[in-house]
């Protein structure tokens, strides 16, 4: 199984029984979670019908590392396979944020150069997937979390993701040892 196939035992985990709150609250969760307030990303999303208040509550009383299944809806996960030499071209999109293993080196973490994993806006999926000659599967090594346009447009001016993003997304990781140490740097 790839680092990507998530088992039964760690998809039911994954998948939780608690009620997931909408893409734009996760996103408001994530951006609070990573020092981002004061970015115009926290601003827009504040457009959407949920209130920096409600962030701010559910982080004071959630575990990011133990509650994280409950953000599901930040973006919608995509198994695919393609080239290894596509993937740096895929991350060097404008429109594309590395994140989880792709991410985790900027963030002293262990990363992976034989994996990709981003959030790029919905509507790039068929250009994306096309031009990079990507294909659908269930155990690939390109992870796409692909973001509704209407979340995407406050996210986009991003230089990067969000640090509680690519925590939370090395959470889902296989690798135990990603795990551990995604839960260690939100511990701290």
């Amino acid at each position: 199984m790839s680092v990507y196939g998530i088992g039964r035992r760690r998809r039911a985990r994954v998948a939780g029984p608690a009620r997931a709150v909408s893409g734009a609250a996760a996103w408001l969760v994530l951006l609070l979670a990573s020092g981002e307030r004061e970015s115009p990303a926290w601003q827009a999303l504040l457009a959407h019908d949920h209130s920096r208040d409600r962030a701010h509550t559910w982080l004071a009383s959630h575990s990011l590392a133990d509650d994280f299944p409950v953000l599901r809806h930040r973006a919608r996960r995509e198994q695919l396979d393609g080239h290894l030499s596509e993937f740096p071209l895929i991350l060097a999109h404008d429109a594309v944020r590395a994140t989880g293993i792709s991410a985790a080196a900027g963030l002293g973490l262990t990363g992976g150069r034989d994996q990709a994993e981003f959030y790029a806006p919905l509507s790039l999926r068929a250009s994306l997937v096309q031009h990079h000659a990507l294909e659908p599967v269930v155990d690939g090594s390109v992870l796409a979390r692909w973001v509704s346009d209407a979340i995407w447009a406050p996210l986009d001016g991003m230089e990067r993701s969000p640090s509680a993003a690519v925590l939370v997304d090395l959470l889902e990781h296989d690798d135990p040892r990603v795990r551990r140490e995604a839960a260690a740097a939100l511990a701290r």
